[in-house]
């Protein structure tokens, strides 16, 4: 029986065939080509090198600075400049249906891989380049192919190597301005790599040309192979130079996260501040966290700071479950079918998921895609990202027991509140006056009778100081006494004495104010340790009962 998931892996697969068999085809094509040709051995030797020569030139953002300025014009002195042309045509061709072969070579740079338009842009200016310094060699007299006569023409040699470098860097000028791209950062970053470039391999060149005429086949082999070997030393520099920088950039933002996510506890704060960080060490067109509580349910972070509820696909449940880093990439999703993973919706180019774990059990799972032409995650985005994760899983933790903890809060308050309400409502049931001190001597009970001895709205005495004025005035206190009281409130003493007996004024709030007779006493309120947490004070109307 044919499996279901066929068709599937044809599609993979297809494009894959094709263009091996292109490249094959395409190597069996030129190679039939050359042989027609006396010079094949010459032809041969000049496609490889420009073939690696391009595949090993730096990026755009970088000058596409590369060998393939000695390629070519050694190429003229070689086999001639018609010759020449049609080689750089076929190699170019070559060089592009070959480069699936140099694509690992780009996983451990986090750099945009050069599009299409600009390889056949760069292809443009290298012909052009060639063209215009082959005629103007040709029109200073030089031989094309070098001759033993042609060795003496140095003007025709400084017009070759003068012609190709200007022509090569006012092109590549003339491109930034058809672009609208910002001139002065072209002038500042890539016109010196690119003028140095063009002009200093000329001499290379020429040395190659006149090896070639003095020396024969076997010499300029050794040249050829030095000039490959000078290519990828000089790409695999750059690429460490690179990766080396870039790596350091990326230590240093490490630190930044760290230091960003302890200053909040706030989990909208944690996740959107985690998308920031994220988005900046490592470029990806979607990224999201799916968390998972205990009851294993989803919830979905997306980059618009918004919660989604719901499942996850296969492929985050999958990372979860096992708790390990998943990286695929359109070359392998067919793996997923044969673990009955589908595949996400819409299908991304690039999935790249890290378990968030909390000791033993994962928490949640971070999630970054890339969708068209892009490159996979390299073993480096692997690498940065499962250092974030472990930071980013600690505050997730810490933001779940902050909200934990302030819920619980929040639940106490609520209930003390309610309680605090019953207790005012009984207190405003009782005749006799009731007011509660703590050790600072603020008010935390009042009931209507003691607001109405002390003159003041008991709303305006609520976690007030009650002041010495009050004090002596209204609660028949002397100005030692009340000092006295004071001191051992503050020192969290009882109350000395069983009670006194003052003349008062009494003003309801809703009538007039009448002379009565008060007996106060004071009482402490202890806590659950035995420490006294304050003072109760009972005003209880006695002029009836002096009468």
């Amino acid at each position: 029986m044919i499996p279901q998931t066929t068709p599937k892996t044809i599609r993979t697969w297809l494009p894959r065939v094709l263009e091996w068999s292109l490249l094959f085809l395409a190597l069996l094509l030129a190679i039939w080509l050359v042989t027609r040709e006396a010079n094949a051995p010459q032809l041969i030797l000049l496609l490889l090198l420009y073939i690696i020569a391009i595949n090993f030139t730096l990026p755009p953002a970088y000058g596409s600075v590369g060998l393939v300025p000695v390629v070519a014009v050694g190429s003229v002195l070689v086999v001639g400049l018609e010759t020449a042309v049609i080689l750089t045509l076929i190699s170019l061709t070559i060089a592009e249906l070959a480069r699936p072969l140099w694509n690992p070579m780009w996983d451990l740079v986090n750099l945009q891989r050069p599009s299409w338009a600009q390889r056949i842009s760069n292809m443009a200016l290298h012909l052009l380049a060639l063209l215009s310094s082959g005629l103007i060699y040709r029109q200073l007299g030089g031989a094309a192919p070098l001759n033993e006569d042609g060795l003496q023409n140095i003007l025709a040699f400084a017009g070759l190597a003068v012609g190709y470098g200007l022509s090569h860097f006012l092109l590549a000028l003339l491109g930034q301005l058809i672009a609208r791209r910002p001139l002065r950062s072209f002038l500042a970053d890539n016109s010196l790599s690119i003028l140095t470039a063009s002009l200093l391999a000329q001499p290379f060149a020429i040395f190659g040309g006149i090896t070639f005429v003095r020396s024969g086949l076997p010499i300029f082999v050794i040249f050829s192979l030095g000039v490959m070997l000078f290519s990828v030393v000089t790409w695999i520099s750059w690429q460490r130079r690179f990766v080396a920088e870039q790596q350091l950039v990326q230590f240093g933002r490490l630190n930044d996260v760290s230091i960003s996510l302890r200053e909040t506890l706030e989990l909208p704060v944690v996740l959107s501040r985690t998308h920031q960080h994220v988005t900046a060490l490592v470029p990806a067109d979607d990224f999201a966290i799916s968390l998972c509580d205990d009851a294993g349910n989803w919830q979905r972070f997306q980059d618009d700071a918004h919660f989604e509820g719901g499942s996850v696909d296969d492929f985050t449940r999958w990372t979860a479950q096992q708790q390990r880093l998943l990286n695929l990439h359109r070359r392998n999703f067919h793996y997923a079918a044969q673990h009955q993973l589908a595949l996400p919706q819409p299908t991304p180019t690039a999935w790249l998921g890290i378990p968030l774990m909390s000791g033993m059990q994962t928490t949640g799972v971070m999630v970054l895609q890339r969708f068209g032409n892009s490159q996979p995650f390299s073993r480096w985005n692997q690498e940065i990202l499962s250092a974030l994760a472990a930071q980013v899983s600690s505050a997730i933790e810490n933001a779940h027991l902050y909200s934990e903890t302030l819920r619980l809060y929040n639940l106490t308050d609520e209930a003390l509140a309610r309680r605090v309400e019953q207790l005012q409502a009984l207190l405003n049931t009782v005749q006799e006056g009731v007011l509660m001190l703590d050790t600072q001597g603020r008010v935390l009970l009042i009931n209507p009778t003691a607001a109405a001895l002390l003159a003041q709205p008991s709303t305006h005495m609520m976690n007030k100081v009650l002041d010495e004025e009050t004090g002596v005035t209204h609660l028949g206190y002397t100005a030692n006494e009340w000092q006295a009281q004071q001191t051992r409130l503050q020192n969290q003493q009882p109350p000395q004495g069983n009670g006194h007996i003052f003349p008062a004024s009494l003003q309801p709030s809703d009538g007039a104010a009448r002379r009565v007779t008060i007996e106060r006493t004071e009482f402490a309120v202890y806590a659950q340790d035995g420490l006294v947490m304050g003072w109760l004070i009972l005003l209880r109307d006695i002029t009836e009962e002096q009468a």
